[in-house]
């Protein structure tokens, strides 16, 4: 298959019709861009972090690989996707099911709850944590704040997410939607977490930070572990870069520092083969003021 993010073909002495019809034609069919050669500086600098090269070496390329097919995206038979929150950072594109779904764990909420509002408003509770700040910008019944941080294990001031559901009382499968941005604590949090506690959630939706760390060998085998033991429990619906971050070149292949994922549970849903262009129309840059990355299919 050809690799996703080798989407950028550059050439040169092409008139600019031809080239938006090259264009055209592979983004539908491949999720390919093509370029000309002296565009393709300006194409680089509207990346909101820019690219940052990393060590082109056959390691890299092999590791961000093998990280990359575990999140090929899927398509969840007979459910659309729809977009809650904000209409930039801290928007999510989902399943819109929620049938059987009792309460949301929103891990990581900072100054911006309008995902959490939205859940709300479908009736759910909310149950809250980020221990750097006092509490949601706004008061809402449905929500349930604790000032406590999300890590590996419980402790004075912390919670794991296993502990986060225990005090939330939640111990139906399938009836829980996380999200989760917690700034790099997701790993160590998602790798001390037992798939039995994955069983709770019917969607897991997750911005992963870090893929500038590829070639730290510590980082990376936990970070292919915790994407293998998502893959087992969930296919991924929906994938989305986050601009704020830079786009990394590694080898001759392209992948964002931060990642944002959307899983569905497999025991809940059926799925089949995705021919989705990243992003879509459901899609915003989360920094309004650059354009999103073109991801393609990807398909590593």
């Amino acid at each position: 298959m050809i690799g996703v993010l080798r989407t950028t073909f550059i050439f040169s002495g092409a008139p600019s019709m031809l080239s938006q019809a090259i264009n055209h034609q592979l983004t539908n069919w491949l999720g390919l861009r093509v370029v000309r050669v002296k565009d393709h500086e300006n194409l680089i600098a509207q990346s909101a972090g820019q690219m940052r090269r990393l060590a082109n070496s056959s390691l890299a390329v092999e590791r961000i690989s093998k990280l990359g097919r575990l999140v090929r995206p899927q398509q969840a038979r007979g459910v659309k996707k729809v977009r809650l929150g904000a209409s930039n950072d801290c928007g999510y594109v989902c399943l819109d099911d929620f049938d059987g779904v009792e309460a949301a764990l929103s891990l990581g909420i900072a100054a911006e709850v309008s995902w959490d509002a939205e859940m709300a408003d479908r009736g759910l509770i909310v149950h809250q944590y980020d221990h750097t700040v006092e509490g949601p910008p706004f008061p809402n019944a449905h929500f349930h704040f604790h000032r406590r941080k999300i890590a590996a294990v419980a402790g004075h001031d912390s919670e794991s997410i296993e502990s986060a559901l225990a005090r939330a009382h939640l111990t139906r499968p399938h009836s829980v939607i996380l999200k989760i941005d917690i700034d790099d604590s997701e790993w160590p949090a998602f790798a001390a977490t037992s798939t039995a506690t994955l069983d709770m959630f019917t969607q897991v939706l997750g911005e992963f930070h870090g893929f500038n760390n590829v070639l730290d060998d510590d980082w990376f085998e936990q970070a292919f572990a915790v994407l293998t033991k998502l893959n087992e429990k969930f296919a991924v619906v929906h994938i989305h870069a986050n601009n704020y971050r830079p786009l990394l070149a590694i080898g001759n292949l392209l992948f964002p520092e931060v990642l944002e994922v959307t899983y569905a549970s497999r025991a809940k849903y059926s799925f089949t083969d995705c021919d989705e262009v990243f992003p879509g129309p459901l899609d915003s840059p989360n920094w309004p003021a650059a354009p999103d990355y073109g991801l393609g299919k990807f398909v590593y």
